[in-house]
């Protein structure tokens, strides 16, 4: 007469779980990829949407600022440098400005 240990094949590669689990298994990571795809997904989408949503305005203030400082910068520049550079900085600076009207 013996005694089963329950414990005899832990240290194996087999686990003491038989194939069945494996289809146990298998259904419950099919169940998780549809909890993910059905609920969690949606969320977190909407949630970065509504990120992007409320972001907007600072984005376009933040531009308008940035472009306004930079016209600025290049109305200073243009006072003090003269000849062929100072036609290149306006070019430069109109050409970056203008990206952006772009954000």
């Amino acid at each position: 007469m013996t005694i089963d240990n329950p414990f005899s094949n832990v240290f194996q590669n087999e686990s003491p779980l038989s194939s069945a689990s494996d289809k146990d298994l298998s259904m419950l990571k099919e169940m998780q990829r549809e909890t993910i795809k059905q609920l969690h997904a949606p969320l977190k989408l909407e949630a970065k949407n509504q990120i992007v949503t409320d972001g907007q305005p600072k984005f376009e203030e933040a531009a308008s600022e940035t472009k306004s400082a930079v016209i600025l910068i290049k109305d200073q520049l243009d006072s003090s440098i003269k000849g062929k550079w100072s036609k290149a900085i306006q070019k430069s600076v109109k050409e970056q400005a203008d990206k952006y009207d772009d954000i």
